[in-house]
């Protein structure tokens, strides 16, 4: 990247800097007013180069030292280590929640003996439920998830996208006084 960034730097300030020596050569002393004027525009131009390059790849620790762009990933490298390992914890958990929650309902639905129901349960309401429900670790929450899922595959369509909502936004007391006033 290093490289990439000194190549837009050099072909922008590198033929400007070609084209006020070759003038100055030419004319003489008459164009160093000019020139300094020029040089200063490139110089301004190339760090708002070199500036736009650092917010463009602000994910990197980077520095300007000796004029180039220096990019420390050794920190960057970590923070990428850190980030997959948190990734993958929370994906086991959000994969332990959701069959948590499935095995209840399983037990559940165990006794059932035949479907009264052959309609399928939406693979949009499924693919819902399992969003919000990998959230779900209080036990006794996943317990109530369980039978929201038993329930729609008992019967589906029975409960709305709203409903899940709701529950999804349900703390544990939420539910107790919800199912004490029901």
């Amino acid at each position: 990247m290093e490289s990439k960034v000194a190549e837009i730097i050099n072909a922008a300030v590198s033929p400007v800097s070609k084209l006020i020596d070759a003038i100055s050569k030419g004319i003489g002393t008459l164009y160093e007013p000019h020139k300094i004027k020029k040089l200063a525009e490139a110089e301004a131009y190339k760090i708002k180069t070199i500036g736009q390059a650092l917010v463009e790849n602000s994910s990197l620790p980077m520095e300007y030292v000796d004029n180039s762009i220096k990019a420390d990933t050794r920190n960057y490298e970590e923070l990428e280590k850190r980030a997959v390992k948190r990734f993958a914890h929370t994906e086991l958990l959000h994969e332990y929640n959701i069959e948590s929650i499935a095995d209840k309902a399983y037990d559940s639905l165990k006794d059932y003996k035949e479907v009264t129901n052959n309609e399928e349960v939406s693979l949009d309401w499924i693919t819902r439920f399992i969003s919000y429900a990998q959230n779900i670790s209080d036990t006794k929450m996943q317990e109530l998830w369980a039978k929201i899922l038993a329930g729609e595959v008992i019967n589906p369509n029975s409960f709305s996208f709203k409903t899940l909502e709701i529950l999804n936004n349900m703390t544990q007391n939420d539910a107790r006084i919800f199912y004490k006033i029901c």
